[in-house]
């Protein structure tokens, strides 16, 4: 390599070009920012996403353990009203297995469970042929409600209606056992819909005699169907093995009960998952599914069976718009802020970049200037410049900075030393930052001063792990600082008994208080400020650090561990950050607090004044009112008051007359009455209902707000015409030099607008300081000193 003279290695060097914001390349203080904005933008709305997915998660499991929860609780409902109307029917087929009934007994045992059991629409005992009377072949006597809850009798046993062939009679005497009938219509009964549970009943040699029944109105089932609730917009729904809406809530859509299935309507094409839903219902299993219904609403549903045979299915349909608003609103708010947050950051990343893009320019520019024989002699590669392309500032100082690398080069080596140094401590450093910002945080939070300082204590405590953490504030007189919060079991008994230290005299912390100065004590043997503290035995080492705010010592934290030199300078230097903190905390406490009672106190006296200015009003102002009797309204003048009125206004309450057609109500302002309304319905109406009375309440209230806003209105307009009329005659009399025109202007303006009142204006003859105060009434004026003027 050939040898660099200095002033070859000055000539080759040229001073980088000057470059705009929108020069050739993208500068460096559009580029960063770009960059940290693009890369802020990116994780938040990756944060966003998965914020509002994991939401959205919780939400489902959260409502599927729920909906399911009370689907299973309304299905044994359903269950629970079938078998208690069961147990009637069985009692009713034992009794006529066991006992032999006459005509007359039967009938009554068969009216009497009809009595004793209301929620039994009708009850029959039906004989086979010729099993009750040897010569009776239909035998049927059958008791059942009218629409006025009385018990009618009929016979249905008839060649017109062969209870034989019905199912109520046919399922239970095929099985033998109990049988619930499917739901159908009581044609000539009841004229209603419902479900016959029938309980076999046989003679001594096990031979089928008969069924006893208990007849349901399936209005009752329908009932439970239709007043569960599900959300706000949810529906129930039950159905029958054959997918037929057999009950549904009034969100469900336009169904026909007993008649439409659900099966047709799930084959639309909005519909989505519903068919396979309904599906899995009649199948009779239990789950949850997610399916869109045939209104095209999404629709979280969770299905059982009823059971008992019946095939029923009952489901619950939540909406998801419903379940996710929430998220949704969410989203869309962390979206604003996002932008928000974009702009605003933008703004201050371009003034920062430019901060030091801008120095790093001129930085290039004086560098390229220095002399080379002020340069160290380059070695090897150091001399080789520095290939950096990156058209932008850094580049520019790149063509300077090779320069320069050797004389640097020897420099890096004792940094390298000095940052191995450097990197445990700061480490160590970091790590109690940390944990000051991570306490910083929680304790901003608290408005109760007694709460955040509890809590702060705990919180340093699970923080850096000291064995005693605790909070003293001075009293009132600055003469002893007084724990205040504990973490440890001793500061806790310290606290019951009022611990105090005096200030400046008791321990380190009666030291911190006084001095406003930090204190460790590393050996507290060997300390002679620290105090022994039986409550602490545990105590070997002990810092104490000021809580001051705006030079103000408000108190002091005192930490305490149980190993010796336990604490450094540096740690003062840490936790007093955090003290700052809690003492900034502290005093924000007591000001809300200040601020509360400021307020409170501020809403009384403008009440105060707003009383004082009505009671002004009504002292000066005539009694007026006004009656409207439809389509007129007039304005009476009277200082005699309707009996209802002045006892409303006496008593403050609401009156209302004898023949309850008539009601006075109050009207206050600020708790002053100001006056009453009477309202008087005609003598066909019905008397006030109490929705009526709560409108006249609600009407009264906003009247006495309009009146308040009415009277600040006009105090306001009267105080600004005084105004306009002050700044009137100021700017008419201000156009005068002459002291006697002057004079003569003021009363004649004072005069034409005051009115009626006459106007003196006087000048002293001569001024003897305090002397000529004192005697100003015994003098006598001079008439050429008086002006006068008479509007």
């Amino acid at each position: 390599m050939s040898a660099t003279t200095p002033q070859m290695v000055s000539e080759s060097i040229t001073p980088p070009p000057t470059r705009g914001v929108f020069g050739r390349h993208l500068s460096l203080r559009l580029k960063l920012p770009l960059i940290v904005l693009f890369l802020f933008l990116l994780a938040f709305v990756i944060s966003t996403v998965l914020s509002v997915k994991a939401t959205q998660a919780a939400l489902i499991d959260t409502l599927k353990g729920e909906l399911t929860a009370q689907t299973t609780s309304k299905a044994e409902l359903i269950r629970s009203n079938l078998i208690w109307t069961r147990s009637a029917a069985i009692d009713l087929a034992a009794s006529a297995e066991t006992i032999s009934y006459d005509k007359e007994t039967i009938l009554k045992t068969i009216h009497n469970t009809l009595v004793h059991n209301e929620q039994i629409f009708g009850s029959t005992i039906a004989y086979e042929p010729y099993q009750f009377q040897p010569d009776v072949y239909y035998w049927s006597p059958y008791f059942s409600r009218t629409s006025d809850n009385k018990l009618k009798f009929t016979q249905l046993g008839n060649p017109d209606y062969n209870y034989f062939n019905w199912e109520w009679y046919t399922l239970p005497k095929s099985k033998g056992v109990p049988a619930l009938s499917l739901p159908y219509f009581d044609e000539g009964g009841g004229e209603i819909w419902m479900v016959t549970w029938s309980a076999p009943f046989f003679d001594d040699e096990g031979i089928f005699k008969g069924v006893a029944t208990a007849d349901i109105a399936f209005s009752q089932t329908q009932d439970i169907v239709n007043e569960i609730t599900v959300g706000k917009n949810g529906y129930a729904f039950l159905l029958d093995p054959q997918g037929v809406v057999l009950g549904i809530g009034s969100n469900g859509g336009e169904y026909n009960a007993m008649v439409d299935s659900m099966v047709a309507s799930s084959q639309t094409p909005q519909t989505k998952d519903w068919l396979n839903l309904v599906s899995a219902m009649i199948a009779g299993n239990t789950g949850f599914a997610e399916a869109v219904d045939s209104k095209g609403q999404s629709m979280f549903v969770a299905y059982t069976p009823i059971g008992l045979d019946t095939g029923w299915s009952l489901g619950l349909a939540f909406p998801q718009e419903e379940l996710f608003r929430n998220a949704s609103q969410l989203q869309n708010t962390l979206i604003i802020y996002a932008v928000i947050v974009v702009f605003v950051f933008g703004f201050i990343l371009f003034l920062y970049t430019r901060s030091f893009t801008e120095p790093l320019r001129r930085l290039a520019q004086h560098v390229s200037r220095f002399s080379p024989e002020q340069l160290r002699a380059a070695r090897g590669q150091l001399m080789e410049p520095l290939q950096i392309q990156t058209r932008d500032e850094l580049e520019d100082l790149a063509t300077v900075f090779h320069q320069i690398t050797t004389d640097l080069a020897h420099t890096f080596d004792i940094f390298e030393e000095r940052i191995a140094e450097r990197t445990n401590e700061l480490e160590h450093r970091n790590k109690l930052l940390k944990a000051v910002a991570d306490v910083g945080r929680s304790i901003t939070s608290f408005r109760n001063l007694s709460e955040l300082l509890q809590q702060t204590t705990h919180l340093i405590h699970e923080n850096f792990g000291f064995y005693h953490v605790g909070i003293f504030l001075l009293d009132d007189h600055k003469e002893f600082a007084v724990l205040k919060a504990a973490n440890s079991e001793g500061g806790q008994r310290m606290l019951e008994r009022n611990h105090q230290l005096k200030v400046g005299e008791t321990g380190i912390v009666g030291y911190v208080t006084e001095r406003a100065r930090a204190r460790i004590a590393l050996d507290v043997g060997k300390d002679a400020v620290f105090f022994n503290n039986p409550d602490l035995p545990e105590t070997r080492s002990e810092m104490a650090l000021p809580l001051a705010v705006g030079g103000q010592v408000l108190g002091a934290l005192d930490v305490q561990s149980t190993e010796s030199q336990a604490f450094t300078e540096e740690d003062i230097a840490t936790l007093q950050i955090l003290a700052e903190q809690l003492a900034v905390a502290i005093q924000n406490a007591n000001l809300f607090n200040e601020t509360e009672s400021a307020l409170e106190a501020s809403k009384l006296v403008y009440g105060e004044v707003s009383r004082e200015a009505w009671s002004k009003i009504l002292r000066n102002q005539p009694r007026t009112g006004f009656l409207a009797t439809p389509p007129a309204t007039t304005q009476i003048y009277t200082e005699v008051l309707d009996p209802s009125i002045s006892k409303a206004v006496e008593t403050g309450d609401i009156i209302i007359g004898s023949d309850n057609l008539t009601i006075s109500v109050p009207i206050k302002v600020r708790g002053l009455i100001i006056g009453a309304i009477r309202l008087k319905k005609n003598e066909i109406s019905e008397a006030w209902t109490q929705d009526e009375t709560n409108l006249a309440i609600a009407l009264s209230e906003q009247l006495s707000g309009a009146l308040e806003s009415a009277r600040l209105y006009r105090e306001s307009q009267q105080r600004a015409a005084r105004e306009s009329l002050v700044s009137n005659i100021s700017s008419r009399i201000s156009a005068f030099s002459n002291v006697e025109t002057i004079l003569r202007e003021t009363v004649q303006e004072l005069g034409q607008t005051i009115g009626n009142a006459s106007v003196t204006f006087q000048l002293l003859d001569q001024f003897d300081g305090q002397k000529q105060l004192e005697g100003q009434e015994k003098k006598s004026i001079s008439p050429d000193t008086v002006r006068r003027a008479r509007g």
